[in-house]
């Protein structure tokens, strides 16, 4: 994907090296390596961890250098610059600190929800200034997947260290257990100087793997017999005898008995090469890169683990309604809690949709397939996959149930169909919770019968370490929420978010601009957002993508009033130059909660619209999209939808918008119930008046 290059920023005492990844020449006409090298970018800079190679800034030349063969535009990473790659070790104790680095970087992501995919040597870097955790980095995202990602799956790795779902036939069962195989044939390499299957670059076909070749495992320095069984449990072929994440596998680690005696192995034969101090933040060339800070919430998130804690002594399914205004942070406070769950304990995360505004990729059904990544299939493979999926320890009724509910027909429209898929989330659950405690987040959750009857059906049948956390897009929608739950007893809670203090918004809008901005814009910034969270981060990434802070090209403006008239401004941003994009944007708008991209292709096409792929690489650059599942994506937040759609309707567009998507959707499935459930929204009228925009205040 790029060539890496050794680069100096700034000059004299202040000057300090840094490792520049730019993408190759020959690549650079060809849309989708540049849309790659993108995707790269966004899975490395969204990461700050000691154990994975910081990005310090990201960007395109802003001139050529021929001599280099570099052109003008050429994308580029600048990222913290290390020693080189981790060749050999030359004792256990350096090996395991190899390995628990590795381990701790790979836990942070795959909390998030990304896999790697091509863990092994040349993968890790030493940094020898540093101590601890921060000496062995991870680094190289370019075949990073997440568990949301748009992406097709394909193969793809390093022959001799991929797992055997990498190869084509298996990638469907891609996850967290991936990097694992890949950090255990890393081991092995590092401990023996070869990893345990050697194969050649042309290898690819899953059909011709066969476990049955692994070697004894033969290290240069004697290693504890736990930790080798531990190896060995890494690099098992089967996915579902591998640790589910990189957490549960640092868990087992340490349970691996340092002071044992009985060892195997011989002399050490390498030690490590001093090298450079690794450059400071500081020195970036732009600013700033990484997730947004978590500011304010401390105490929001004690209180939501602890109550997450107490459905594990209760021993039964609890429920949490998180309530607050729009752009407050409730989805940001839900997937912080399972980072950190995560992190601390085995958990496993199923993400859902109930919105009013339904979608394809909306619901339960929706969440099931994601979980068990049978997206796409047809009932046949996928009831084949789901066996699969579950591994070969799961009883035959569990994957019959399972795989009855991913293909129950008429699932929206209540009776037998519904039943049997609350039924096959039920079984699924219980099955996960074996060996883990199960979180399901349901955003955007309605008032509607889906809601009610998924707590009515949990609360019956539910496994025991359930958790399940709740949001609602309207005031009247979590009232509803509300009167259902309190049909229970005891099994629930409610966590009402209140806005960022002016003092926490100063502090959020001065972390994401650069030192020495104007403390006067901070304020007037941090005051206009009346503490939503959302508004101050959209509104900080507006002004460094426009260059508002050049007082000189653009001179100080009145902040928007609302999240409404901060949408206006960043929709004006993205559309400037690209009127061409602005009904597609529209169309995107009325087509659910969760956009399909293939679906959003064909309603263009019906409408005489370009083709919306160039679009939604903006969206997703500017943050104003995120990828949400196979072909999927959603919109920023709810609230941006309404202000596209308001646009459309002051323009006189709407009323047309909403024909051709309902024309689309009745020719696309008659008499399917999820079809009619969106009919029936957009029938009642995506929001027409300016009354609407209240919900984005």
């Amino acid at each position: 994907m790029g060539r890496v290059w050794l680069a100096t920023v700034g000059v004299g005492v202040g000057a300090e090296r840094v490792a520049l990844k730019l993408m190759l020449a020959k690549d650079l006409g060809d849309p989708d390596l540049r849309r790659q090298f993108r995707i790269e970018a966004r899975f490395a800079s969204q990461t700050n961890h000691p154990c994975i190679v910081r990005v310090l800034a990201l960007g395109t030349t802003q001139r050529a250098h021929p001599s280099a063969g570099i052109s003008r535009g050429t994308p580029y990473m600048a990222m913290e610059l290390g020693d080189g790659a981790v060749r050999e070790v030359d004792s256990f104790t350096e090996l395991r600190a190899v390995v628990i680095s590795t381990l701790h970087g790979l836990a942070n992501i795959h909390a998030r929800g990304v896999t790697h995919r091509d863990i092994k040597p040349s993968n890790l870097l030493v940094f020898s200034g540093q101590e601890g955790l921060g000496r062995y980095k991870i680094c190289d995202f370019g075949i990073a997947l997440g568990a949301r990602s748009m992406r097709p799956l394909s193969g793809g790795g390093s022959p001799s260290y991929m797992a055997p779902e990498s190869f084509p036939e298996g990638t469907r069962l891609t996850g967290p257990w991936t990097d694992l195989y890949g950090l255990g044939c890393a081991v092995w390499k590092l401990a023996t100087g070869h990893p345990p299957l050697k194969r050649p670059p042309g290898f690819g076909a899953f059909s011709e793997f066969d476990p049955t070749r692994i070697p004894p495992f033969r290290p240069n320095f004697p290693c504890p017999p736990s930790f080798v069984r531990w190896l060995a449990r890494l690099i098992a072929p089967e996915p579902t005898r591998r640790w589910r994440s990189a957490a549960h596998a640092l868990h087992a680690l340490h349970q691996v008995a340092p002071e044992e005696r009985v060892l195997i192995g011989a002399v050490p034969t390498f030690s490590f090469i001093p090298g450079p101090q690794s450059p400071r933040r500081d020195g970036a060339p732009r600013w700033p890169i990484g997730p947004a800070p978590f500011v304010g919430r401390d105490g929001d998130l004690r209180a939501l683990r602890a109550d997450f804690l107490l459905s594990r002594a209760q021993g039964s399914p609890r429920f949490m309604l998180l309530r607050g205004a729009a752009g407050v942070g409730r989805t940001r406070l839900m997937e912080a809690l399972a980072e950190m769950s995560t992190l601390s304990a085995p958990t496993v995360t199923l993400r859902a949709t109930h919105a009013t505004s339904p979608g394809r990729g909306d619901g339960l059904r929706a969440m099931l397939a994601r979980a068990l990544r049978c997206e796409g299939l047809r009932p046949d493979e996928g009831r084949h996959h789901v066996q699969k999926s579950l591994g070969p320890d799961a009883p035959a009724d569990v994957v019959h149930a399972v795989s009855a509910g991913l293909y129950a027909r008429g699932v929206g429209s209540g009776g037998s169909a519904t039943h049997t898929l609350l039924h096959a989330i039920e079984r699924y659950t219980r099955w996960l919770s074996r060996n883990n405690r199960v979180m399901v987040m349901l955003s955007h959750a309605s008032d509607g019968p889906r809601t009610a009857n998924l707590i009515d059906h949990l609360r019956a049948h539910g496994a025991p370490q359930i958790y399940v956390i709740l949001t609602a897009d309207e005031r009247e929608g979590e009232d509803a929420i509300v009167a259902q739950l309190k049909r229970g007893s005891g099994d629930w809670s409610s966590l009402a978010l209140s806005p960022l203090r002016l003092e926490e918004s100063i502090h959020l809008t001065s972390s994401l601009l650069p030192p020495g901005t104007n403390e006067e814009r901070i304020r007037r910034v941090a005051t206009a957002s009346k503490g939503s969270p959302l508004y101050i981060t959209h509104r900080t990434r507006l002004m460094l993508d426009q260059h508002e802070l050049d007082a000189a090209h653009h001179p100080a403006v009145p902040e928007a009033a609302n999240l409404h008239q901060l949408w206006l401004r960043i929709i004006a941003a993205l559309l400037d130059g690209h009127q061409e994009w602005r009904r597609p944007l529209e169309l995107g708008a009325l087509l659910g909660a969760r956009l399909d991209l293939t679906e959003w292709t064909r309603i263009c096409r019906l409408a005489g619209e370009v083709h919306p792929k160039a679009l939604l690489d903006r969206l997703l650059d500017r943050g104003l999209a995120a990828e949400a599942g196979r072909g999927c994506c959603m919109l920023a937040h709810p609230t941006l939808r309404t202000t596209i759609a308001l646009q459309a309707a002051g323009r006189g567009a709407l009323k047309n918008h909403l024909r051709v998507v309902q024309d689309y959707l009745l020719d696309i499935a008659e008499g399917s119930a999820t079809v009619e459930d969106r009919m029936t929204w957009l029938r009642r009228g995506f929001p027409t008046s300016q009354g609407s925009a209240s919900t984005a205040r």
